[in-house]
């Protein structure tokens, strides 16, 4: 974004012919990267199941130029339709299922890995007012009985122009966002045949009613013999945070629903929140 030039005007004739299949609004060709192009460029690189950058990369450029060969695909759900259509449509079908494990009951033995390579203890924002350099600074919660050393401080910069008040609450959000970071437990309850790997698993202390989401189910192991039936699986942070949309949660903690649980690099996290303090505070401009 801000580039200028022939090759800008070559990207933003191939994204109008990419994207009018799909109802876009035509980019002005102008010759200068914009937010609209950024938008644009974004939109493309996920319709064709890149990573959405935002940046016209070698990839890119491919795909705009040879012309990129949508591939569809026939699949059956669990629940038994039948789906057609390319990776991003039926990635909507597929659900994720998120399950609720309560102490005492469903949890027999539990164990707690943790990655201190990938956690930190606090937030630091570094912001300027005039010539001079501040931090604003965010204290990340821990797992209980986790103990992250204080020292292990998480910096970013604000964006340029950055209020102090701005500055404490990207400090803020993305202290939350990293509360779930470099963690791994190994639980151990009755059987639960139902469970898939990349199922969300979350441990509950009053039945339910609230819960703590540990992480993404990576492994799975289902036992039965004369001294009972059990299931033990393995839940993975990955030194990331879950993206949960709390919103589209059932009622039903057991009931799979339309969401597919996913996980972002903690840097990817930072750089979206980045982005909705940007525009909060109209500095978007600025960039």
């Amino acid at each position: 974004q801000g580039a200028t030039g022939s090759e800008v005007t070559l990207a933003q004739k191939l994204l109008n012919n990419a994207l009018s299949s799909y109802g876009a609004t035509k980019l002005t060709v102008d010759g200068v990267f914009g937010a609209k192009m950024r938008a644009a460029v974004e939109k493309y690189q996920t319709l064709i199941g890149m990573y959405a950058s935002g940046t016209v990369d070698a990839d890119t450029w491919s795909a705009l130029i040879n012309g990129y060969v949508e591939v569809w695909s026939l699949e059956e759900l669990y629940d038994g339709r039948i789906i057609i259509g390319n990776a991003a449509h039926i990635a909507k079908y597929r659900a994720a299922g998120r399950y609720t494990f309560t102490r005492d009951t469903d949890v027999i033995t539990r164990s707690i890995d943790r990655s201190i390579d990938g956690a930190y203890s606090r937030i630091g924002v570094k912001y300027k007012s005039g010539d001079a350099e501040y931090y604003k600074y965010a204290t990340i919660a821990t797992w209980p009985g986790w103990s992250v050393p204080s020292h292990r401080t998480y910096y970013i910069t604000a964006p340029s122009g950055a209020t102090a008040t701005q500055a404490r609450d990207l400090a803020n959000a993305t202290a939350v966002a990293m509360q779930y970071v470099g963690v791994g437990e190994q639980v151990v309850g009755p059987i639960r045949p139902q469970l898939l790997v990349g199922d969300i698993a979350q441990i509950s202390d009053d039945g339910g009613l609230t819960a703590t989401v540990t992480g993404i189910i990576t492994d799975i192991t289902h036992r039965m013999g004369s001294t009972g039936y059990w299931t033990s699986f393995y839940t993975d942070s990955g030194g990331s945070i879950m993206e949960v949309d709390v919103d589209t949660v059932p009622t039903e903690a057991t009931k799979p629903h339309p969401w597919v649980g996913r996980k972002q690099k903690i840097s990817d996290a930072v750089a979206q929140i980045a982005k909705k303090v940007r525009k909060a505070s109209a500095l978007q401009s600025i960039e």
